[in-house]
Parts: C-alpha cells; sequence; structure tokens
C-alpha cells in the first residue's frame, strides 16, 4: 500500500512520515494511537511468568512473610539471570564485614 511515497512497511516508517510531512497535527488521533501501539507490548508473557513464580515463592507455608520479604523472593526468582551473575565471595565477605549481629536477650 502506498500513500504519498509512505510504505506500509512499518508503524515506524509510518510515524516517521507524518512527522516529516507535517501530517502529524493533521492526523492527531492517528499519530497518537501509531505512537501508543508502538509501546503496547506483543503478549502478556511477562505478566503470566511473574504471577506463576508468585504461586511458586508464595505458598502454603510462606503465606505470612511479610510484603517486603516476598517481593525480594520474587525479585530473585524472576531475575535468575541476573543473580546468578552475583559475585557469591563478595556478598559472604560483606555479611563477614558487618560482623556480630545477634542481640543479646
Amino acid at each position: 500500500m502506498q500513500l504519498n511515497g509512505a510504505s506500509s512497511k512499518s508503524i515506524y516508517e509510518w510515524i516517521d512520515w507524518l512527522k516529516t510531512t507535517g501530517n502529524s497535527t493533521v492526523y492527531t488521533c492517528v499519530f497518537k494511537t501509531l505512537k501508543m501501539f508502538t509501546i503496547i507490548p506483543v503478549t502478556s508473557c511477562t505478566c503470566e511468568r511473574v504471577f506463576s513464580k508468585l504461586t511458586i515463592v508464595k505458598n502454603k507455608l510462606r503465606s505470612t512473610m511479610s510484603q517486603e520479604r516476598l517481593e525480594s523472593l520474587l525479585l530473585l526468582f524472576t531475575e535468575q539471570e541476573m543473580v546468578s551473575n552475583v559475585d557469591l565471595n563478595a556478598v559472604i565477605d560483606e555479611f563477614n564485614s558487618m560482623g556480630n549481629r545477634r542481640m543479646s536477650l
């Protein structure tokens, strides 16, 4: 499909064409719709993945944990690739440098 030299190859080309020809002010609704269309995710897999991992992390045994702990565990569980790059020796050294943190009763 051709419209005055603009092809329908991609949405980005349509947006560029509307900007360069000055038609973005004439077709404001079309321009806004095309821009919003570029940021809509193709699938909802990311959201579904987080919810499925939430059911694994928050089971009956862990239903009484605080919200902060649940969020931290969920972050660790969903971002396993990032967590796998953490240097465990550095984490151990960090905790070791904190010293004794027990409270005497």
